[in-house]
């Protein structure tokens, strides 16, 4: 889990302790977030977009557990990101879900690749540009078995 996913889950967990607080048991939020648990990939599916930024790059994550790449489409309207993935199997589930990316990054360096479950999509980052527009495109998503940046 990269650093912003900590921060994210940590953030979470403290939600649950101050909801949970005098209801629940001593210990039991920290017994079921150390055993794995995480409230929003265990009860909507999929964690929300995550996204982290170093000079050079912009980068985003969702966590997809149990997608396969030809279940996962991403595609690129303007500064729009569209990601549609469906989980097969025992726990079936659909995301179709879009987030728009800033103003630096070059739309034609946009990247995805799915490792372990977690989809990553990167960009460069430039200039800020006003008023970009790109056709309409489907993006070729990579996989393979270790986590790269």
């Amino acid at each position: 889990m990269n650093t912003l996913m900590k921060s994210r889950h940590d953030q979470v967990r403290n939600v649950f302790r101050d909801i949970f607080e005098g209801w629940m048991p001593t210990g039991w939020v920290e017994e079921r977030f150390n055993s794995g648990f995480n409230p929003l990939k265990d009860i909507i599916g999929f964690s929300p977009v995550v996204s982290d930024e170093t000079e050079t790059n912009v980068y985003y994550y969702l966590d997809m557990p149990g997608v396969r790449q030809q279940n996962l489409t991403v595609s690129l309207t303007d500064n729009t990101i569209r990601v549609q993935a469906e989980r097969t199997g025992r726990i079936q589930s659909k995301i179709d879900t879009q987030f728009t990316v800033p103003s630096y990054v070059r739309l034609d360096t946009l990247t995805a690749e799915l490792v372990d479950g977690i989809l990553s999509i990167s960009f460069e980052r430039v200039k800020p540009v006003e008023n970009r527009k790109s056709e309409p495109r489907r993006i070729e998503v990579k996989t393979s078995t270790t986590q790269s940046r």
